[in-house]
């Protein structure tokens, strides 16, 4: 139990189960830029959501930005990204090409660099970041979340499609591939305090790739945009169907310039 003025309203989710009677279901709390996701959830007394007035969750103000932090970020080229993955899912999809960015001494990696073979690295400006003036902007993630098995068939080696999986108050700006079947050290990225993070949108032209080898395994992968005054890391995500991801899947998230150092 905890007090109403760190309580904030929350937004329905997915529905995660419904009894073969319908007369009971179990239903997440939505991801949102407005309240701390905890991953609670929440059950019905029928197939359909609880009234909303059920969905809370706690305030961000909870975890509030750390006292005279501030964040310094380089833009990497592409000599700075090293091919960790190249390949397909059957002989009529695109290669796709998967890059790891080499942070300098103090930086920190965001995300994984993705493009369709064939297609110009020249244009990449992935970022790395550090924390300068003091600390609490950064977290490593807690664990990941495994989102696609590329198939091994047409590749040279097994790899996977992980999410980052960010503590309350954080976001992680981008998605990973790991070589094999387990995911990469939790220490391999950083995420971001929710008070330096804004919302990114996607954008047809950065579609990157896309498998329509078969129904039931159409998937996306995304370049991660900014918009405005926010500033995207160059990463990527990826996503499930062939069509546009709805912003409410908070898939695309970007830095506020003005509330860090870009250099």
């Amino acid at each position: 139990v905890v007090h109403k003025s760190v309580a904030s309203p929350g937004i329905p989710g997915k529905r995660l189960w419904v009894e073969e009677s319908r007369t009971a279901s179990i239903w997440t709390l939505a991801a949102s830029y407005h309240y701390l996701n905890i991953g609670l959830f929440l059950s019905s007394d029928s197939r359909t959501a609880p009234r909303l007035n059920q969905f809370w969750s706690l305030s961000l103000d909870v975890i509030p930005p750390p006292l005279n932090a501030s964040l310094t970020f380089k833009k990497l080229t592409r000599n700075s990204l090293d091919l960790i993955y190249q390949g397909q899912e059957c002989t009529d999809s695109k290669r796709l090409r998967v890059y790891r960015p080499q942070a300098p001494v103090g930086y920190s990696t965001l995300g994984h660099y993705a493009k369709q073979d064939g297609r110009t690295t020249e244009n990449a400006n992935v970022l790395v970041v550090k924390e300068t003036d003091g600390k609490g902007l950064l977290r490593h993630p807690v664990t990941y979340q495994e989102l696609w098995r590329l198939k091994a068939k047409y590749n040279d080696t097994e790899a996977v499609i992980w999410r980052p999986v960010p503590p309350p108050g954080f976001f992680c700006l981008g998605h990973v591939l790991g070589l094999g079947n387990g995911p990469p050290p939790t220490k391999a990225i950083v995420c971001l305090h929710w008070s330096v993070v804004g919302r990114g949108w996607p954008v047809v032209s950065q579609r990157v790739w896309w498998d329509k080898c078969s129904y039931n395994r159409h998937s996306t992968i995304w370049r991660v945009t900014g918009l405005d005054e926010c500033l995207s890391a160059g990463t990527f995500v990826f996503h499930r169907g062939l069509h546009i991801p709805h912003w409410e899947e908070l898939l695309f998230h970007c830095f506020y310039l003005r509330e860090v150092k870009v250099k």
